[in-house]
């Protein structure tokens, strides 16, 4: 398991740990406690923004500065990255039908990519980052 030593595949396994906590609280909700659509989405999304930044601040990148500061900072690199997202999904969905799924196929590596570096170099700068 050396491919563990690199954050980039810890941060990947965060990315899909956080995707799963997200749809189980989001399916919970729906399921078990009949919210709304919107609802347990913003619950879902929540828990797993607060999921995927406490792996990637303790584990993917070993951070050992003040939380409530890198918290900020990961909430700004999340924002960037969600509206990089949604430009490029826009871009790109010109180019396809209707309610083709390839525009989100092309968006989400956008955000993964600067999810990750956002967080390697501001959310959890490297002076404090061990061992990535």
């Amino acid at each position: 398991m050396r491919w563990l030593q690199f954050s980039i595949a810890r941060f990947a396994l965060v990315g899909l740990s956080n995707a799963a906590v997200g749809l189980l609280v989001i399916y919970i909700a729906l399921r078990f406690c009949g919210w709304g659509d919107v609802a347990s989405n913003v619950v879902g999304y929540t828990v797993g923004t607060i999921w995927s930044f406490a792996w990637n601040r303790l584990w993917v990148f070993r951070h050992d500065q003040a939380a409530l500061h890198s918290f900020v900072r990961y909430l700004g690199v999340f924002a960037l990255a969600y509206m990089a997202n949604l430009a490029v999904l826009k871009l790109s969905a010109r180019g396809f039908e209707v309610h083709s799924f390839a525009p989100q196929l092309i968006a989400v590596p956008v955000f993964s990519m600067i999810t990750y570096l956002g967080c390697r170099f501001f959310a959890f700068p490297l002076a404090s980052n061990q061992g990535t």
